[in-house]
């Protein structure tokens, strides 16, 4: 367990969870996903900017939204049945929902966002789920997601596991912990953890 903050883990009075590879794992297929995206759009996707270059390519192009995101969609509710949980991870917002205010932020759609909760039982975890339809910026995402639980961002820890997770909570001005081992270039997050029992250690 890295911890790069000074902050008390008591501090903190809300919680913003991002999904895939977070919360859960997703098995989506995104190597044919960037392909009909590419097909639809006409641009090159890199694997790792995907969906940077999608909010460009809808910048552009808004008229692709609908097309681009109910493709996106069908390949994620494709998957959505070999949603698994990492372990820890339902039982810390459990936890959490108890005695704080809880929201979730994805890239993933709002159909398969639903069926998840729905099948994983973790509707009643979440104040709010912000989702792409609502924002394709994860700055954008934490922000709307701290209004939409009625807190602040001094009382929030942002939960990711990615560079642009770190980017984004530092834009929305929130703390930030990133699980697991994923490269972060520059980016230093407030506390990096292997697993939600560290987490849950450290929050309980």
């Amino acid at each position: 367990m890295e911890r790069e903050g000074s902050v008390n883990a008591g501090s903190y009075r809300s919680f913003v969870f991002d999904l895939d590879r977070t919360l859960v794992t997703i098995p989506i297929d995104w190597v044919s996903v960037r392909k009909e995206v590419e097909r639809i759009s006409g641009v090159t996707l890199d694997r790792t900017l995907m969906f940077l270059q999608l909010r460009e390519i809808l910048r552009r192009r808004p008229e692709l939204r609908g097309p681009l995101f109910s493709t996106i969609d069908s390949f994620e509710l494709k998957a959505a049945s070999g949603t698994k949980p990492m372990d820890g991870a339902l039982e810390l917002l459990g936890v959490l929902a108890g005695r704080a205010k809880v929201a979730l932020v994805t890239l993933q759609g709002r159909p398969v966002c639903d069926e998840i909760a729905r099948t994983l039982k973790m509707d009643g975890f979440f104040g709010a789920r912000i989702t792409r339809e609502d924002s394709l910026d994860r700055g954008e995402q934490i922000q709307m997601a701290v209004r939409a639980i009625r807190s602040s961002p001094e009382l929030t820890l942002f939960v990711g596991d990615m560079e642009n997770d770190v980017i984004g909570a530092r834009r929305a001005r929130v703390e930030v912990a990133i699980m697991g081992n994923r490269p972060l270039g520059d980016q230093r997050p407030d506390h990096r953890f292997q697993n939600f029992a560290e987490l849950r250690s450290f929050l309980t």
